[in-house]
């Protein structure tokens, strides 16, 4: 991938980083997790299968995941440029979140939930 120094507009991208770039696009308009959310679940996997499939390659996880992290730390400003000169159109960027839920470890044991901030009474 080249940079304009000037700009930081993505000035070039290879075969593999743009289409792994489509992929992880096309995932994120589907629902798909976000970057950092991608490791060790199926998504992550599913990304790969297609990556390797397209580009007739077998990268594996580390890889993949290098290349991916290099492809979306130039920012999705500074690419989007690059792939509209192109005439790709990319997909919408939606991502879902992963939510934890915590559950005590004795479910007899209560769980206290913190007490919204208050406002301290006016002295008027």
């Amino acid at each position: 991938m080249e940079i304009d120094p000037a700009t930081k507009h993505v000035t070039h991208m290879e075969r593999d980083e743009q289409e792994l770039y489509l992929l992880y696009r096309q995932q994120l308009a589907n629902g798909g997790l976000s970057r950092d959310q991608l490791p060790y679940t199926d998504q992550f996997d599913g990304l790969r299968n297609r990556f390797n499939a397209a580009t007739d390659g077998d990268l594996d996880h580390h890889n993949v995941w290098r290349l991916l992290v290099r492809v979306s730390k130039a920012g999705d400003s500074h690419i989007e440029p690059y792939f509209r000169h192109l005439g790709i159109a990319l997909p919408p960027k939606t991502t879902t979140h992963l939510s934890l839920r915590v559950e005590a470890d004795d479910p007899s044991e209560p769980t206290t939930t913190p007490a919204p901030p208050t406002t301290p009474p006016s002295d008027s």
